[in-house]
């Protein structure tokens, strides 16, 4: 991936501070990612760019700008995540976990410094291999479970764990990348949303873009959604379609892990993948402390597969507004990021605020059926948006 072909990419030779930029490493929706050399210590890293494509542009003088004044206050606020994001990752110390090793503001917008790793993001890996084998996944799992657990421990929820996302080093070792603070505040601008999620791999709570629902175990399910890729070679269905066919007593359009791959990966591991990937986020485990036994092994529990057939809806979710919400969100889905035309056709979507409001007010009402006592991990609140 060379800079010239990316849109809005600093081009090889640009210099900030005492870094040259020499290629793009990736681009994401709310950033790009280069390699770089630090010419005092004369080594490569990696410096990830705050860039919302939804929100902000490059100018000719290679400074970043809001689309409009009405996108500032959002784009000044995912900024300053993002440096806050900066700031506590680099206290990590873990060989998992990407390390940060400076942050600054340039140009208009935040840099992020990291150490460069080399090695394949396990989408490559998957994309050439197709599935894996226990064994082969048995060579990165474990660390990666420490990693997110420190992580965790830390009060600090990556949401945005999938295969693009997770290095691969030379040795087998895994590397977490590219967290989702930033996206998770940019997400209450409401218009966004589909962009800020990992279509598979984002839990349903996500789609509340308060974050209020969020925690430890929605990374769970992410990683969830990971092991089952690695699985079956095919990410799982989207969260808001797996609701929408619980809602409607069908059954779950994902077909369990336990069924996909049994005879090529222990009954126990493939039982743990499917409680990681349950639709209610207090059907999950709720830390990587209590998901790890299930999937390296816990005689002394016994977890039940999940049933074939859709469970009926929780109490509290019959209301006519909440399920056409949940539908609609389902039905954006499955068009790919356009809205069904109940006329035959298809126009480009847009989501509208008070669909979102809808559609998280349904969640709300969804989740206040199921919820335990418990310590949440809640972002800061957002600002006012119109």
């Amino acid at each position: 991936m060379t800079a010239k072909k990316i849109k809005d990419a600093l081009p090889k030779g640009a210099t900030l501070l005492w870094y040259e930029i020499l290629d793009v490493l990736g681009k994401g929706g709310f950033g790009i990612t280069y390699l770089a050399r630090d010419t005092n210590l004369d080594q490569l890293v990696a410096i990830k760019e705050y860039l919302p494509v939804g929100f902000a542009v490059r100018d000719q003088s290679h400074s970043v700008r809001p689309n409009s004044p009405n996108d500032t206050k959002t784009f000044d606020w995912g900024l300053e995540r993002f440096l806050q994001e900066a700031q506590t990752l680099a206290k990590f110390k873990h060989r998992a976990i990407v390390r940060v090793v400076s942050f600054f503001r340039n140009a208009n917008t935040a840099y992020m410094v990291m150490e460069y790793e080399e090695g394949d993001s396990l989408e490559a890996v998957l994309r050439r291999k197709g599935q894996m084998t226990e064994q082969d996944v048995m060579v990165f799992l474990p660390p990666l479970l420490e990693g997110l657990e420190e992580l965790h421990r830390n009060q600090f929820i990556h949401r945005d764990i999938k295969p693009a996302n997770i290095l691969i080093r030379k040795d087998g070792s895994p590397v977490i990348l590219d967290f989702g603070s930033a996206r998770q505040a940019l997400g209450n601008a409401g218009d966004q949303m589909t962009s800020l999620l990992s279509m598979g791999y984002s839990p349903f709570e996500q789609y509340d873009s308060s974050g209020n629902r969020q925690g430890p175990w929605s990374d769970i399910y992410a990683m969830g959604g990971v092991l089952y890729r690695c699985i079956s070679g095919g990410k799982p269905p989207d969260a808001a379609l797996r609701i929408n066919a619980r809602l409607r007593n069908s059954p779950d359009p994902m077909k369990p892990a336990l069924e996909v791959g049994r005879g090529r990966f222990s009954d126990r591991f493939l039982i743990a993948v499917d409680k990681a990937l349950e639709s209610i986020e207090t059907d999950r485990p709720q830390s990587v402390a209590a998901w790890r036994p299930l999937l390296l092994g816990a005689p002394e529990r016994t977890v039940a597969a999940p049933a074939a057939s859709a469970a009926p809806a929780p109490a509290g979710m019959d209301s006519g507004a909440a399920r056409a919400a949940v539908q609609e969100a389902a039905a954006m889905t499955r068009a790919g990021g356009r809205k069904e035309d109940t006329s035959g056709g298809t126009r480009k979507h847009k989501v509208q605020k008070n669909s979102w409001r809808s559609f998280i007010a349904s969640m709300n009402e969804f989740g206040s059926a199921t919820r335990r006592d418990g310590t949440r991990l809640k972002p800061s609140s957002p600002p006012a948006t119109r």
